[in-house]
Protein backbone atom coordinates (compact mmCIF):
# COMPACT_ATOMS: atom_id res chain seq x y z
CA UNK A 1 0.00 0.00 0.00
CA UNK A 2 1.18 3.24 -1.27
CA UNK A 3 2.05 5.93 1.67
CA UNK A 4 0.75 9.56 1.76
CA UNK A 5 3.37 12.69 1.38
CA UNK A 6 1.76 14.87 3.76
CA UNK A 7 3.10 17.65 6.72
CA UNK A 8 1.49 17.71 10.43
CA UNK A 9 0.59 21.00 12.04
CA UNK A 10 2.75 23.83 10.75
CA UNK A 11 5.68 22.14 9.85
CA UNK A 12 6.81 19.21 8.26
CA UNK A 13 8.38 16.22 10.34
CA UNK A 14 10.75 14.49 8.45
CA UNK A 15 12.19 11.31 9.64
CA UNK A 16 15.22 10.28 8.13
CA UNK A 17 16.23 6.96 8.78
CA UNK A 18 20.02 6.05 7.34
CA UNK A 19 20.94 2.44 7.42
CA UNK A 20 24.70 1.75 6.18
CA UNK A 21 26.45 -1.34 5.81
CA UNK A 22 30.32 -1.28 5.47
CA UNK A 23 32.29 -1.80 3.03
CA UNK A 24 36.09 -3.05 3.28
CA UNK A 25 38.58 0.05 2.74
CA UNK A 26 42.02 -0.24 3.34
CA UNK A 27 43.26 3.18 2.25
CA UNK A 28 40.55 5.01 5.00
CA UNK A 29 40.35 5.32 8.57
CA UNK A 30 36.37 5.95 8.63
CA UNK A 31 33.97 2.93 6.94
CA UNK A 32 32.27 4.37 4.26
CA UNK A 33 28.41 3.21 4.02
CA UNK A 34 25.50 3.30 2.00
CA UNK A 35 22.53 4.77 3.48
CA UNK A 36 18.96 4.37 2.99
CA UNK A 37 16.85 7.44 3.85
CA UNK A 38 13.31 7.15 4.66
CA UNK A 39 10.91 10.53 5.23
CA UNK A 40 7.74 10.49 6.39
CA UNK A 41 5.15 12.88 6.31
CA UNK A 42 1.80 13.94 7.01
CA UNK A 43 -0.78 17.77 8.09
CA UNK A 44 -2.78 19.40 9.78
CA UNK A 45 -5.27 21.76 8.24
CA UNK A 46 -5.64 25.55 8.01
CA UNK A 47 -6.03 30.90 1.93
CA UNK A 48 -7.59 33.74 -0.96
CA UNK A 49 -11.33 34.19 -0.37
CA UNK A 50 -12.21 30.58 -0.40
CA UNK A 51 -10.14 29.46 2.98
CA UNK A 52 -7.42 26.98 1.88
CA UNK A 53 -7.48 23.56 2.40
CA UNK A 54 -4.97 21.51 4.47
CA UNK A 55 -3.36 20.00 1.37
CA UNK A 56 -3.13 23.86 -0.49
CA UNK A 57 -0.91 24.73 2.61
CA UNK A 58 0.47 21.22 2.99
CA UNK A 59 1.22 20.39 -0.11
CA UNK A 60 5.01 18.88 -0.66
CA UNK A 61 5.56 18.69 -4.48
CA UNK A 62 9.24 17.91 -4.31
CA UNK A 63 12.34 17.63 -1.91
CA UNK A 64 16.05 18.25 -2.80
CA UNK A 65 18.12 16.77 -0.22
CA UNK A 66 21.72 18.13 0.42
CA UNK A 67 24.21 16.21 3.03
CA UNK A 68 27.40 18.28 3.61
CA UNK A 69 30.19 16.66 5.14
CA UNK A 70 31.18 18.38 8.64
CA UNK A 71 34.46 17.15 9.38
CA UNK A 72 37.49 19.34 11.10
CA UNK A 73 38.10 22.62 9.46
CA UNK A 74 41.59 22.22 8.39
CA UNK A 75 40.20 19.09 6.48
CA UNK A 76 40.55 19.67 2.35
CA UNK A 77 36.59 18.36 2.22
CA UNK A 78 35.37 20.22 5.19
CA UNK A 79 31.86 21.38 4.13
CA UNK A 80 31.92 19.90 0.85
CA UNK A 81 28.36 18.51 -1.04
CA UNK A 82 28.56 14.28 -0.22
CA UNK A 83 25.33 13.66 -1.86
CA UNK A 84 22.13 15.22 -3.36
CA UNK A 85 19.38 14.36 -4.57
CA UNK A 86 16.10 15.60 -6.15
CA UNK A 87 12.06 13.52 -5.63
CA UNK A 88 9.74 14.45 -7.13
CA UNK A 89 5.81 12.29 -6.94
CA UNK A 90 6.12 8.62 -6.35
CA UNK A 91 10.35 8.42 -5.92
CA UNK A 92 9.16 10.63 -2.34
CA UNK A 93 6.86 7.60 -0.92
CA UNK A 94 10.22 5.26 -0.44
CA UNK A 95 13.64 7.17 -0.38
CA UNK A 96 17.31 5.68 -0.60
CA UNK A 97 20.12 7.78 -0.38
CA UNK A 98 23.69 6.32 -0.40
CA UNK A 99 25.96 8.43 1.77
CA UNK A 100 29.06 8.01 3.46
CA UNK A 101 29.44 7.81 7.46
CA UNK A 102 31.19 10.36 9.69
CA UNK A 103 29.79 14.23 10.99
CA UNK A 104 27.21 15.96 8.19
CA UNK A 105 24.70 18.82 8.04
CA UNK A 106 22.08 17.44 6.20
CA UNK A 107 19.47 20.19 4.27
CA UNK A 108 15.59 19.62 3.08
CA UNK A 109 14.08 22.06 0.62
CA UNK A 110 10.42 21.39 -0.41
CA UNK A 111 8.91 22.97 -3.43
CA UNK A 112 11.98 24.94 -4.57
CA UNK A 113 10.96 27.33 -7.95
CA UNK A 114 13.53 28.73 -8.67
CA UNK A 115 16.82 26.88 -8.34
CA UNK A 116 18.94 24.48 -10.19
CA UNK A 117 21.59 24.13 -7.96
CA UNK A 118 24.00 24.16 -10.70
CA UNK A 119 27.59 24.83 -8.75
CA UNK A 120 26.42 23.79 -5.17
CA UNK A 121 28.99 22.19 -4.11
CA UNK A 122 30.08 23.26 -0.72
CA UNK A 123 28.12 24.56 2.26
CA UNK A 124 29.08 28.41 0.74
CA UNK A 125 27.77 27.92 -2.25
CA UNK A 126 24.67 26.77 -0.84
CA UNK A 127 23.83 29.28 1.82
CA UNK A 128 24.15 32.28 -1.23
CA UNK A 129 20.80 30.13 -2.68
CA UNK A 130 17.51 32.57 -2.63
CA UNK A 131 13.92 32.08 -2.71
CA UNK A 132 11.58 34.49 -4.50
CA UNK A 133 7.81 35.29 -3.04
CA UNK A 134 7.00 36.00 -6.52
CA UNK A 135 7.20 32.12 -6.99
CA UNK A 136 5.46 31.16 -4.10
CA UNK A 137 2.15 29.88 -4.78
CA UNK A 138 -1.43 28.19 -3.26
CA UNK A 139 -0.29 24.54 -3.51
CA UNK A 140 3.59 24.51 -3.53
CA UNK A 141 5.29 26.99 -0.94
CA UNK A 142 8.61 26.87 -0.35
CA UNK A 143 9.68 24.72 2.94
CA UNK A 144 13.05 24.42 4.75
CA UNK A 145 14.67 22.25 7.08
CA UNK A 146 18.34 21.37 8.72
CA UNK A 147 19.64 19.08 10.70
CA UNK A 148 23.20 17.91 11.99
CA UNK A 149 24.48 14.59 12.65
CA UNK A 150 27.29 12.00 13.18
CA UNK A 151 25.95 9.29 10.83
CA UNK A 152 27.11 5.24 11.79
CA UNK A 153 26.22 2.36 10.25
CA UNK A 154 22.47 2.95 11.01
CA UNK A 155 21.09 6.13 11.91
CA UNK A 156 17.93 8.36 12.36
CA UNK A 157 17.38 12.18 12.01
CA UNK A 158 14.61 14.08 12.16
CA UNK A 159 14.09 17.33 10.20
CA UNK A 160 11.77 20.07 10.70
CA UNK A 161 10.10 21.80 7.63
CA UNK A 162 8.72 25.18 7.50
CA UNK A 163 7.35 27.34 4.91
CA UNK A 164 9.01 30.88 3.99
CA UNK A 165 5.87 32.75 4.12
CA UNK A 166 3.85 34.09 6.69
CA UNK A 167 0.03 34.02 6.39
CA UNK A 168 -2.47 37.10 7.10
CA UNK A 169 -6.10 37.05 7.27
CA UNK A 170 -9.05 39.30 6.60
CA UNK A 171 -11.91 38.04 8.87
CA UNK A 172 -14.23 41.03 8.54
CA UNK A 173 -14.82 44.27 7.71
CA UNK A 174 -17.84 46.75 8.50
CA UNK A 175 -18.58 50.04 9.45
CA UNK A 176 -20.15 51.74 12.90
CA UNK A 177 -21.43 55.02 11.34
CA UNK A 178 -24.63 54.63 13.85
CA UNK A 179 -25.04 58.38 15.80
CA UNK A 180 -22.42 60.24 13.65
CA UNK A 181 -22.58 62.48 10.55
CA UNK A 182 -21.41 59.50 8.21
CA UNK A 183 -24.73 57.32 9.54
CA UNK A 184 -26.04 55.07 6.46
CA UNK A 185 -22.51 55.92 4.85
CA UNK A 186 -21.35 52.77 2.56
CA UNK A 187 -17.60 52.16 1.49
CA UNK A 188 -16.54 51.84 -2.43
CA UNK A 189 -14.31 50.62 -3.99
CA UNK A 190 -12.51 48.64 -1.94
CA UNK A 191 -9.20 46.83 -2.05
CA UNK A 192 -6.94 45.01 0.68
CA UNK A 193 -3.23 44.93 0.27
CA UNK A 194 0.26 44.21 2.06
CA UNK A 195 3.10 47.17 1.74
CA UNK A 196 6.65 47.14 2.14
CA UNK A 197 6.66 43.77 1.27
CA UNK A 198 10.10 41.64 1.80
CA UNK A 199 10.55 39.88 -2.23
CA UNK A 200 13.55 37.90 -1.76
CA UNK A 201 14.99 35.48 1.55
CA UNK A 202 17.98 33.61 1.81
CA UNK A 203 16.94 29.99 1.47
CA UNK A 204 18.84 28.64 4.55
CA UNK A 205 17.81 31.05 7.27
CA UNK A 206 15.30 33.35 5.47
CA UNK A 207 17.14 36.47 6.45
CA UNK A 208 17.79 39.38 3.46
CA UNK A 209 20.27 38.69 1.02
CA UNK A 210 21.36 42.44 1.14
CA UNK A 211 21.55 44.90 3.57
CA UNK A 212 18.68 47.00 0.92
CA UNK A 213 16.09 44.06 0.69
CA UNK A 214 13.69 43.67 -2.13
CA UNK A 215 10.49 45.47 -1.43
CA UNK A 216 7.08 44.78 -2.97
CA UNK A 217 4.73 47.56 -2.60
CA UNK A 218 7.16 49.84 -0.58
CA UNK A 219 4.78 52.65 0.83
CA UNK A 220 2.26 51.55 -0.52
CA UNK A 221 -0.06 49.65 -3.71
CA UNK A 222 2.01 49.28 -6.92
CA UNK A 223 0.57 47.73 -9.74
CA UNK A 224 3.24 46.25 -11.23
CA UNK A 225 4.04 44.56 -7.56
CA UNK A 226 0.76 43.58 -6.85
CA UNK A 227 0.86 40.83 -10.28
CA UNK A 228 3.93 40.24 -10.49
CA UNK A 229 3.25 36.98 -8.30
CA UNK A 230 2.75 33.49 -9.72
CA UNK A 231 -0.36 32.86 -7.56
CA UNK A 232 -3.01 35.86 -7.50
CA UNK A 233 -4.41 37.42 -5.21
CA UNK A 234 -0.80 36.78 -2.79
CA UNK A 235 -0.73 40.36 -1.39
CA UNK A 236 -3.52 42.05 -3.57
CA UNK A 237 -7.15 41.38 -3.66
CA UNK A 238 -10.17 44.35 -4.74
CA UNK A 239 -13.35 43.46 -2.74
CA UNK A 240 -16.31 43.93 -5.45
CA UNK A 241 -19.37 45.72 -3.85
CA UNK A 242 -19.82 48.30 -0.72
CA UNK A 243 -19.71 47.24 2.85
CA UNK A 244 -22.06 49.13 5.20
CA UNK A 245 -22.54 48.30 9.39
CA UNK A 246 -23.78 44.99 8.62
CA UNK A 247 -20.34 44.19 7.09
CA UNK A 248 -18.82 41.05 5.78
CA UNK A 249 -17.13 37.99 7.21
CA UNK A 250 -15.59 36.62 3.95
CA UNK A 251 -12.48 36.08 4.79
CA UNK A 252 -9.50 36.97 2.68
CA UNK A 253 -6.19 35.34 2.56
CA UNK A 254 -2.41 36.87 1.57
CA UNK A 255 1.04 35.84 2.08
CA UNK A 256 4.21 37.31 2.27
CA UNK A 257 7.79 36.71 3.51
CA UNK A 258 9.21 37.59 6.89
CA UNK A 259 10.15 41.14 8.07
CA UNK A 260 10.58 41.18 11.67
CA UNK A 261 11.66 44.88 12.17
CA UNK A 262 10.66 46.64 15.65
CA UNK A 263 10.17 49.99 13.32
CA UNK A 264 6.74 51.00 12.54
CA UNK A 265 7.75 52.77 9.00
CA UNK A 266 9.56 49.80 7.48
CA UNK A 267 6.86 46.98 8.76
CA UNK A 268 5.17 45.17 6.75
CA UNK A 269 1.25 46.51 6.82
CA UNK A 270 -1.87 45.25 5.81
CA UNK A 271 -3.64 48.07 4.30
CA UNK A 272 -7.26 48.66 3.59
CA UNK A 273 -8.34 50.96 0.78
CA UNK A 274 -11.64 52.67 0.38
CA UNK A 275 -13.75 55.05 -0.64
CA UNK A 276 -15.84 56.88 1.97
CA UNK A 277 -18.15 60.00 1.14
CA UNK A 278 -16.02 60.45 -2.53
CA UNK A 279 -13.04 60.47 -0.59
CA UNK A 280 -10.36 57.42 -0.70
CA UNK A 281 -9.03 56.34 2.67
CA UNK A 282 -6.42 54.07 3.90
CA UNK A 283 -6.54 52.69 7.01
CA UNK A 284 -2.71 50.65 7.30
CA UNK A 285 -2.33 47.88 10.04
CA UNK A 286 1.64 47.47 10.99
CA UNK A 287 1.66 43.88 11.70
CA UNK A 288 2.03 42.60 15.09
CA UNK A 289 3.56 46.09 16.04
CA UNK A 290 2.68 47.64 19.50
CA UNK A 291 -1.03 49.12 19.52
CA UNK A 292 -1.65 46.72 16.16
CA UNK A 293 -2.03 43.18 18.33
CA UNK A 294 1.84 42.55 19.36
CA UNK A 295 2.22 41.25 22.76
CA UNK A 296 5.04 39.77 23.90
CA UNK A 297 3.68 36.25 24.29
CA UNK A 298 3.94 36.46 20.22
CA UNK A 299 7.43 35.93 20.80
CA UNK A 300 8.38 38.93 18.19
CA UNK A 301 7.60 41.63 16.33
CA UNK A 302 6.37 42.28 12.55
CA UNK A 303 5.91 39.49 10.02
CA UNK A 304 7.90 35.76 10.93
CA UNK A 305 7.59 33.04 8.73
CA UNK A 306 5.27 30.22 9.43
CA UNK A 307 3.05 32.20 10.94
CA UNK A 308 -0.80 32.80 10.62
CA UNK A 309 -1.90 36.50 11.37
CA UNK A 310 -6.00 37.11 11.67
CA UNK A 311 -7.46 40.63 11.48
CA UNK A 312 -11.24 41.78 12.30
CA UNK A 313 -11.79 45.60 10.99
CA UNK A 314 -14.33 48.07 11.75
CA UNK A 315 -14.69 51.49 10.60
CA UNK A 316 -16.05 54.93 12.24
CA UNK A 317 -14.35 57.49 10.72
CA UNK A 318 -12.34 58.63 8.25
CA UNK A 319 -8.78 57.31 7.49
CA UNK A 320 -5.42 58.16 6.47
CA UNK A 321 -4.59 59.78 3.06
CA UNK A 322 -1.13 57.79 3.11
CA UNK A 323 -1.22 53.99 3.24
CA UNK A 324 2.19 54.02 5.01
CA UNK A 325 1.08 56.45 7.68
CA UNK A 326 -0.57 54.26 10.27
CA UNK A 327 -4.08 55.60 11.91
CA UNK A 328 -4.10 57.67 14.88
CA UNK A 329 -4.90 55.07 18.19
CA UNK A 330 -8.59 55.07 18.67
CA UNK A 331 -9.52 55.05 14.69
CA UNK A 332 -9.71 51.46 14.45
CA UNK A 333 -11.21 48.41 15.50
CA UNK A 334 -9.04 45.37 14.86
CA UNK A 335 -8.87 42.10 15.73
CA UNK A 336 -5.25 40.11 15.43
CA UNK A 337 -4.26 36.59 16.19
CA UNK A 338 -1.05 35.42 15.31
CA UNK A 339 0.27 31.61 15.59
CA UNK A 340 2.70 29.31 13.90
CA UNK A 341 0.08 28.19 11.66
CA UNK A 342 -2.53 28.28 13.76
CA UNK A 343 -4.59 30.89 15.78
CA UNK A 344 -3.46 32.72 19.11
CA UNK A 345 -5.44 35.97 20.57
CA UNK A 346 -7.64 37.13 18.10
CA UNK A 347 -7.37 40.88 19.05
CA UNK A 348 -9.98 43.48 17.84
CA UNK A 349 -9.57 47.38 17.45
CA UNK A 350 -11.24 50.28 16.09
CA UNK A 351 -10.33 52.85 13.42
Amino acid sequence: MKKRTTIYTFAALALITLASCTKPCSSCDEPIGEAELKIELTTQQTRSATPPTPSQDNTINSLDIFIFRDSAPASPDYQKLDTYKHLQGSEMENISISTTTGPKLIYVVANDHSNTFSGVTNLTEFRKLTTSLADERLGSFTMFGEASATLSTTSSVSVTLERFVARVAVTSIKTNFSGTPYAGKTLSDIKLYLINVHGEKLLYNSTSASASPLLLNPGGLIGTDANSTAEANLIYEPISGTIDDSGTDTPHWFHCYPNTTEEISGSTKMVLQCSLDGVTYYYPIPINQPGYGYTSTNGHYGVRRNCSYSYGITITRPGSLDPDEPIVPGTLELSIGVSEWNVIPHFHKEF
